[in-house]
């Protein structure tokens, strides 16, 4: 199996934050997690990324666009934010079920 990876690179405007929770819940869903699971997973992610938004909005000088990376690692899905060139926030990993390929 090759690994998924889907990048979402967002302007500093905290309108774009429910793109995340559109692309986290599909991309969650596609992989096998359980739709409620699968929600709730991509509201958190809605919310830490309008925060950075918000943030970056407020900070122009400083701040630049954040990318949203969806990946698969083996039998894990990870979810990680990016500010402007610095570290990545690993917002979650998960696990994927048994049956899911």
């Amino acid at each position: 199996m090759t690994p998924d990876r889907i990048v979402l690179t967002l302007p500093p405007d905290p309108a774009f934050a429910r793109l995340t929770r559109l692309a986290t819940l599909h991309f969650l869903r596609h992989h096998g997690i359980r739709a409620v699971e699968a929600r709730r997973r991509a509201a958190a992610v809605e919310r830490r990324t309008r925060a950075a938004l918000r943030t970056a909005q407020r900070r122009p000088a400083t701040a630049g666009a954040l990318a949203l990376t969806l990946v698969t690692r083996g039998r894990a899905l990870e979810v990680r934010l990016r500010r402007n060139r610095g570290a990545a926030d690993r917002l979650f990993v998960v696990l994927r079920p048994e049956g899911a390929a």
